[in-house]
């Protein structure tokens, strides 16, 4: 796409004015509508910030990636350092990435043998949003390998910002 700004290269007489304000106005228009199908926000587009809903996104996205491929190295990846986890009455605490890994290296040994096959979000939705910190309530379930639900989950996650990158630093499911 085209992403010079548009300009009018014709003087208009005073009797086709209006017809060049009303042109002018459609073509601007048809370019602001294609930059909002694309994504695009404005003419800085190209050098805007990630909005607190695509980083969120993004990390959530590379967790849930990296969870379902068992990779415990690139889904602890995703996380913040020490990282909290709440869940059935009890608090997990990884204080290193040496940690997590081996812990979820456990986990994607044991899930399997309750049939889990791979996760998946159902819903993500942004509930708090400050400078270095996001709030994300989601539901995610988890599949058998023919795609039947073992079972659906809400959660809370909380994304930090830490040295310029987002990552999970705690989490607190219902299962």
């Amino acid at each position: 796409m085209n992403t010079k700004p548009f300009s009018v290269s014709h003087r208009c007489s005073l009797a086709s004015f209006r017809a060049c304000v009303l042109l002018t106005l459609g073509l601007a228009g048809l370019t602001i509508a294609a930059d909002g199908l694309s994504g695009k926000t404005g003419p800085a587009h190209d050098m805007a910030e990630p909005s607190p809903h695509q980083i969120a996104m993004s990390v959530l996205d590379d967790f849930m990636r990296t969870f379902s491929a068992r990779d415990a190295r690139s889904h602890v990846a995703t996380y913040h350092f020490p990282h909290y986890r709440l869940a059935r009455g009890e608090m997990a605490v990884f204080e290193t990435i040496e940690e997590g890994e081996e812990a979820h290296r456990a986990l994607f040994t044991q899930l399997p043998t309750t049939g889990w096959h791979r996760s998946e979000w159902v819903s993500r939705e942004i509930v708090g949003v400050g400078p270095s910190k996001i709030h994300v309530a989601t539901r995610f379930r988890r599949l058998r390998e023919d795609g039947s639900v073992i079972g659906e989950f809400d959660s809370l996650y909380i994304l930090t910002s830490v040295d310029g990158r987002w990552g999970v630093r705690m989490r607190s499911s219902f299962l």
